[in-house]
């Protein structure tokens, strides 16, 4: 029995068509057309064959390379390659810029945070650098009947204050402190002047400018006593601000700082930016519109109340005269404590918080954020509106 491996991959042609099986019809043509080239093919090309290539004498192998095919020379119609996609370079670009940016922003919060800091230094923050000197200056204006006083004072305590006097008196102490105190002290330049037989105005000036480098705190208190009919006009940036016992007007205007008004006889109009306003035993017109800050109104009796504020408490304790009243806060509580008497009109109305009611109301409508009603048969009116905070109604 012979071994498979010993036969040849290729047989031979003998070997390859057995007796008695159909031969193909393109084998049998090729086997009696005489020899010679076929006729649509020119004399000089020989026709290939499979072994052309191969070795003279030696079968083809497993591990022989095919034959070239023949087939034309006519390159394949080319495919559009598709461009990988861009680098995300931009996007790097892009984040770079962006921090970069942001580098820059942070600088300029800290630096202008710095400068800030420094200036409200340079306006009287008083800091342990130095010994605070002090230095004391007083004057006197005499005044008709109808006397009006201004105060102007960029930083420092104001207070006015009424005495047995016929005239105005004027105690003011300047303060500096850092490194040079003594030459800060020198730059503060009061002016105190008479403006008109009745008028008086308080005030301060630098002779130098603000510096960053010219560390430290320079500030004026002023405290005033005048005649009980003088009118009062204050403004102040930074400091706290009282007016005690005037029986006139009295306007003050405060950015930074505590405002308190005591023992008043007539219109007070306090505008306030940051700081606590405390109105105590006046009667009179009170306007009271702050920024930040809680309103605070004790025993008083108020002709006319109108109170605006952005964010604080507002606490009501006394009688309201005839007329209409007015208390509006963004977000703080608002409490009312009239006297038992109080003939009063009530309109309440808060978007977020409740209403705590303790009066003894008719003709009371009420609502889940809203009430109405009459006190002792009904008189002046107060409307109270507040965003975010509850309301308290009760007696005093």
């Amino acid at each position: 029995m012979s071994n498979p491996q010993d036969r040849p991959l290729f047989p031979s042609e003998s070997e390859s068509r057995p007796t008695g099986e159909d031969t193909p019809a393109s084998r049998l043509t090729s086997e009696t057309s005489p020899a010679g080239p076929p006729s649509d093919l020119p004399s000089s090309a020989p026709l290939p064959r499979p072994d052309s290539d191969l070795p003279a004498g030696r079968p083809p192998r497993l591990g022989d390379q095919p034959p070239p095919l023949g087939l034309p020379s006519t390159p394949l119609p080319s495919t559009p390659v598709t461009p990988p996609p861009p680098r995300r370079s931009s996007c790097l670009l892009y984040g770079v810029l962006l921090l970069l940016a942001c580098g820059l922003l942070s600088g300029a919060l800290a630096i202008g945070g710095v400068l800030l800091g420094v200036q409200r230094f340079e306006r009287g923050v008083d800091l342990p650098l130095d010994s605070a000197v002090r230095e004391v200056q007083t004057a006197q204006f005499e005044v008709g009947q109808t006397p009006r006083l201004e105060i102007h004072n960029d930083n420092g305590r104001t207070e006015v204050r009424v005495g047995d006097v016929r005239a105005i008196q004027v105690e003011a102490t300047k303060r500096a402190t850092g490194p040079n105190a003594q030459a800060r002290l020198n730059e503060i330049q009061l002016e105190m002047n008479r403006v008109s037989e009745d008028s008086v105005q308080l005030g301060y000036r630098r002779t130098r400018p603000f510096s960053v480098f010219n560390l430290g705190g320079a500030s004026v208190d002023f405290v005033v006593t005048v005649p009980s009919g003088t009118t009062v006009d204050i403004e102040t940036s930074n400091g706290e601000t009282v007016v005690d016992g005037v029986r006139s007007t009295v306007t003050i205007k405060a950015d930074n700082g505590p405002v308190t008004v005591r023992n008043i006889d007539g219109a007070v109009s306090i505008t306030a930016s940051n700081g606590r306003v405390t109105a105590t035993t006046t009667r009179g017109r009170l306007t009271v519109q702050t920024d930040n800050g809680a309103v605070e109104m004790q025993e008083v009796q108020v002709d006319n109340l109108r109170v605006r504020t952005s964010n604080g408490p507002v606490t009501f304790n006394g009688s309201l005269g005839e007329g209409t009243h007015e208390i509006r806060t963004s977000n703080g509580p608002v409490t009312v404590r009239v006297s038992p008497d109080q003939r009063l009109k009530l309109d309440v109305q808060t978007d977020n918080g409740g209403i705590n009611n303790r009066l003894q109301l008719t003709q009371m409508q009420s609502a889940r954020n809203r009430l109405s009603g009459t006190l002792n048969g009904g008189g002046s009116t107060l409307t109270v509106r507040t965003n975010n905070g509850g309301v308290t109604l009760e007696t005093r």
